[in-house]
């Protein structure tokens, strides 16, 4: 019986999902359009932190992936208004990283690394993304590329680790 209310409430929310997704309130409560790229990037971040620290911990996949789907409009329709949103990108890539969508997060981690080229961090995410695509050589060339960004000598000897450390994996080419 238990089983069968969890899945009727899975199928509620997910039906919820289909109809009229960005005209329902948030998770936050705010129930108004926002009008700038920020407005909607900070709802789209109060939607992420709300699948991921409040749903997914708790075992709440269903409404966790409920709030990261409101999350990826949000980011999406500040993106809309402003391309180059540096947030916005960072934030697609992080929730499409937590989905499992590697093509997604290392084409934004890219895009934030285009934009903003001394993030290394970007740099790395995207890497992780393009290994967990099965593809090694291009996260090297990523690595490499956040090398030629810094000017850090720690951060250039750590990324050579990093890089070491997927060679080995590839065998030593």
């Amino acid at each position: 019986m238990a089983r069968h209310r969890m899945l009727l409430k899975t199928l509620a929310l997910l039906a919820a999902s289909l109809f009229g997704l960005m005209a329902a309130p948030s998770a936050s409560g705010q129930g108004e359009a926002p009008e700038t790229a920020a407005g909607w990037v900070g709802r789209a971040q109060t939607e992420f932190q709300t699948g991921f620290y409040q749903h997914a911990p708790r075992g709440r996949a269903a409404e966790a992936a409920l709030a990261y789907g409101r999350a990826v409009q949000a980011y999406e329709r500040a993106l809309a208004g402003e391309p180059d949103n540096l947030a916005a990108h960072r934030g697609l890539a992080r929730v499409h990283f937590i989905q499992g969508d590697f093509a997604g997060a290392a084409r934004h981690y890219q895009r934030v690394a285009e934009l903003a080229p001394l993030d290394l961090d970007a740099y790395v995410q995207q890497a992780l993304a393009l290994i967990e695509l099965g593809r090694p050589d291009a996260a090297i060339r990523a690595l490499e590329s956040a090398q030629a960004a810094s000017t850090d000598v720690r951060a250039r000897a750590t990324l050579d680790a990093y890089i070491d450390r997927i060679r080995v994996r590839l065998g030593g080419r």
